[in-house]
């Protein structure tokens, strides 16, 4: 299928991460360098599709959290044999319960494979590995395998999540998995995005976060939003909200559902702004579980008061929510996806698609400008 500029509610997963167009990760790649960037992006013929289990394990939990409903159409616990008292695992064990049912061991040319079945023809009502095994698969089906010891602590995981009354709330509801696509202005490049969710009144990402350093959770998160560079997301898909509320971004709205339409008249009836919302959970069980609002705009009325000439509290309200500059955050993540945007134009010109991009800057020096003033003892210390 062909996807043309627009928004797409049931966009399938390869047909997304298919498109040869920038996304979020991308662009955090570019920052990386342009070399690293290419390596990973649609224009390399030998890249390796990534199927690992921490990406599955991460696929599992935003269906948990956004698409609860989903979660065991797509994903299921690998086979645990542990789970089943006595089982049977090996020719021998089988052998043996033949013998206590009067039957030969094994006879002369029989395999594992004709043992089980002899033994399960005289009504043998245990369990045996091979046999589970080959249920399991067959109630698998093409659903992903998430390890047994990960999907009981995504279960545990989920029941504090849900447990929330503040968080259940903030993740229920609106449309999960929402993917946008667009052509930037500025530079011609074609664009994609994809959202946890989007509601009425905000829009959602769920991040997972570990603490090994035993930080203070705000600096823990902090510093998550700063080396995940979490910020540059929150301006790009905050751009691309903004883009639909001008209706910059046309959709063809005669297949969609009635509440998804609704959604989209919401976002466009909007006087500011769709707020931008942050889930984070801890890692291993640790029942820290956050919301952030994310701050990537600031209401004008905030440093530029209009209230002197007596305008009425309200109004003066709605001004400043409608006139919004970015915060200092946003003007970085701006500058940073700016950098990028235009990297990727310099090297689209320079290398083209078909062959791996070079470095920017092949040669240059170490000196005391690359790092930090205080690691080098430069700052004065009291």
């Amino acid at each position: 299928m062909e996807y043309t500029d627009g928004i797409y509610f049931d966009m399938p997963e390869a047909d997304y991460h298919a498109l040869p167009r920038l996304s979020n990760s991308g662009i955090k790649k570019l920052l990386v360098s342009p070399a690293d960037f290419w390596v990973d992006s649609w224009m390399n013929p030998d890249k390796e599709e990534k199927s690992t289990g921490a990406l599955n394990l991460g696929k599992a939990y935003h269906a948990a959290v956004f698409e609860p409903e989903h979660l065991n159409d797509r994903f299921v616990s690998s086979f645990n044999a542990s789970q089943y008292a006595g089982i049977l695992t090996n020719a021998t064990q089988v052998g043996e319960e033949l013998a206590k049912r009067g039957e030969t061991k094994k006879k002369t040319g029989e395999n594992a494979a004709d043992q089980i079945e002899r033994l399960l023809a005289i009504g043998y009502q245990g369990r045996i590995l091979s046999v589970e095994q080959a249920k399991w698969e067959e109630e698998r089906g093409d659903r992903i395998a998430i390890p047994a010891d990960a999907w009981e602590q995504l279960q545990k995981d989920m029941d504090l999540l849900y447990a929330d009354e503040l968080i259940n709330a903030r993740v229920s509801g609106g449309f999960a998995e929402v993917a946008v696509l667009w052509t930037d202005e500025r530079t011609g490049i074609a664009m994609k995005c994809k959202f946890d969710k989007i509601k009425e009144d905000c829009w959602i990402d769920y991040k997972s976060f570990d603490n090994t350093r035993e930080q203070s959770l705000e600096q823990c998160l902090a510093d998550a939003m700063r080396y995940r560079k979490y910020y540059i997301q929150a301006y790009l898909y905050h751009t691309v909200i903004e883009l639909i509320r001008e209706e910059k971004i046309k959709c063809d709205w005669s297949n969609w559902r009635t509440e998804q339409v609704a959604l989209l008249k919401s976002i466009l009836a909007r006087k500011s702004p769709l707020p931008i919302w942050y889930v984070f959970q801890q890692k291993s069980g640790v029942a820290n579980i956050l919301e952030r609002e994310i701050h990537i705009m600031k209401p004008e009325h905030v440093s530029n008061p209009v209230n002197a000439g007596g305008v009425d509290d309200e109004i003066r309200e709605e001004v400043g929510e409608r006139t919004r500059r970015l915060s200092a955050l946003g003007a970085l993540a701006e500058a940073e996806v700016t950098q990028a945007m235009n990297w990727f134009g310099y090297c689209m010109d320079t290398y083209g698609p078909d062959k791996p991009w070079g470095a920017l800057k092949p040669t240059g020096v170490i000196d005391d400008d690359c790092f930090p003033p205080y690691w080098l003892g430069l700052e004065e210390k009291f």
